[in-house]
């Protein structure tokens, strides 16, 4: 049960992620005030510190709920996950280093320039794929059955 209300509250943090990319892509005026006010030190700490955690609360969340989900798919989709997720850590945490360099405005033009990149495109696409693992993955142990 508890793994469950990870699960759920795993998907909150999905949709609201999902929410935020297509807020920033659509008008990034929060996010570039957000970056006027903090040092590239405090940018690259919060960064870093936001990385870990997700990693943290993730990877156990998305391992425990391959062990209660009825469906050999979704219960390997859902390793798979988790373990893109513990790669993935040490090349967020060195493009953090790389973003959160520099003058505010450098930081502001780099912020800019990267927001329609491709590497962030497939990202999103990336974020999606996670959202509909955890929701089909969440039907599947609520409802006990498996996809035909």
């Amino acid at each position: 049960m508890v793994t469950t209300m990870f699960l759920i509250v795993l998907l909150i943090i999905q949709f609201w992620g999902s929410y935020c990319y297509i807020q920033n892509w659509i008008n990034p005026s929060k996010s570039i005030a957000i970056l006027k006010t903090m040092t590239d030190k405090e940018m690259n700490a919060a960064a870093n510190f936001t990385a870990v955690v997700m990693a943290l609360l993730y990877i156990p969340t998305l391992l425990l709920g391959a062990k209660l989900v009825p469906s050999s798919a979704i219960t390997i989709a859902l390793i798979i996950l988790a373990a893109i997720e513990f790669a993935l850590v040490p090349a967020r945490v060195a493009s953090n280093g790389k973003f959160y360099s520099g003058t505010s405005e450098e930081m502001i033009a780099k912020f800019l320039h990267q927001r329609k990149s491709l590497k962030r495109a497939l990202g999103f696409i990336g974020n999606l794929i996670e959202t509909a693992a955890i929701v089909i993955a969440l039907y599947l142990i609520f409802t006990g059955g498996v996809l035909k």
